[in-house]
């Protein structure tokens, strides 16, 4: 198993219970120190719903802050590096202006989980009958 230790921005690793073999945690940055480190990273090849059909396709996550310990529970093996993907950053300032003014957060679910609450988040919203 990884420690936090063997992490550093720009690799790529493999994670449990991934949907699609190809999908892929990138970390983008690494914020904190001990157990209240944040990894920023993103996800690519995240199956995720088309906001007309609903149909999932590999898409990417361009940020989502995650406590270390449940990115560390999360990770297989590293994979090699990858460039930060575009849209990182943009997302990485938006969410550190918020943390850093008390109305952040941080997800301290796993990897494969972060993905179906985004699939359940953008699922097509069927109107009531």
């Amino acid at each position: 198993m990884a420690t936090a230790a063997d992490l550093a921005p720009g690799q790529a690793w493999s994670y449990r219970d991934a949907q699609l073999p190809s999908s892929r945690v990138v970390i983008g940055r690494i914020d904190g120190a001990g157990a209240s480190k944040v990894a920023s990273v993103s996800i690519v090849d995240a199956p995720l719903p088309d906001p007309e059909t609903g149909a999932l396709a590999p898409r990417l996550v361009e940020h989502a802050p995650i406590a270390i310990d449940a990115l560390l529970a999360s990770l297989l093996r590293r994979e090699g590096e990858a460039p930060t993907p575009e849209g990182f950053e943009g997302g990485y300032r938006l969410w550190r202006n918020a943390f850093d003014a008390g109305q952040g957060g941080v997800f301290t679910l796993g990897v494969a989980e972060i993905v179906r609450m985004f699939q359940t988040a953008l699922a097509p919203q069927r109107a009531a009958h």
